[in-house]
């Protein structure tokens, strides 16, 4: 089976953790890019329904993004061209933040962070995205960023090295996190790991 883009449906980066670009964990042959020691994206098409409803397939395989006729690398940077097209609007990019207390109730800091058209986390699984991503935040906070991605539709910015970082770490523990619980900063456009002060 092929997989055939037409103006309602293309492709999309969806970041997972690293152990998905294993053999025979997501399916034979499907494409992953290494991000990180950590995470991993994948290639995969979307689809979008008559109320504007996404729908995200499963992430393509070799063969089905060869018969798009695309290399791997090209295929990645069209969907995160598309990422970026899904978000925008009027106004430019559409980037929807909130303050992450409204999130828990809690006095945690920072943002929640909800772009148009895709889930948060794909906006970390290519550096085109990712720094255009991180410049946004940063000019929002005032200040170099941490992020936390428990899973794949929840992304929060913290001030870097925030003290309360530890608490929302410990408060995101008990939401049922898919995703790696460490603090990501953006490093040359990819996901690091930032290592804690003591």
């Amino acid at each position: 089976m092929s997989t055939v883009l037409s103006p309602s449906s293309s492709l999309i980066p969806v970041i997972h953790p690293s152990s998905w670009a294993r053999p025979g964990l997501a399916g034979h042959h499907r494409v992953f890019i290494s991000l990180s020691p950590y995470l991993c994206a994948g290639i995969h098409r979307v689809e979008t329904g008559t109320n504007n409803d996404i729908h995200i397939s499963h992430p393509l395989s070799f063969s089905e993004v060869h018969n798009c006729g695309l290399s791997v690398h090209r295929a990645w940077d069209l969907s995160a061209q598309h990422l970026i097209e899904l978000a925008r609007g009027d106004a430019g990019i559409g980037l929807k933040t909130r303050p992450a207390q409204a999130l828990s109730g809690l006095p945690l800091p920072g943002l929640q962070i909800a772009p148009h058209g895709a889930p948060p986390g794909s906006w970390l699984s290519h550096p085109q995205t990712f720094s255009l991503l991180d410049s946004h935040i940063t000019e929002l906070l005032d200040t170099h960023c941490h992020y936390l991605l428990p899973r794949e539709e929840l992304l929060l910015a913290f001030p870097a090295y925030h003290p309360e970082l530890g608490a929302t770490q410990r408060w995101l523990r008990r939401q049922n996190p898919t995703l790696s619980l460490g603090a990501i900063e953006c490093r040359d456009g990819f996901p690091a790991r930032v290592e804690q002060h003591s």
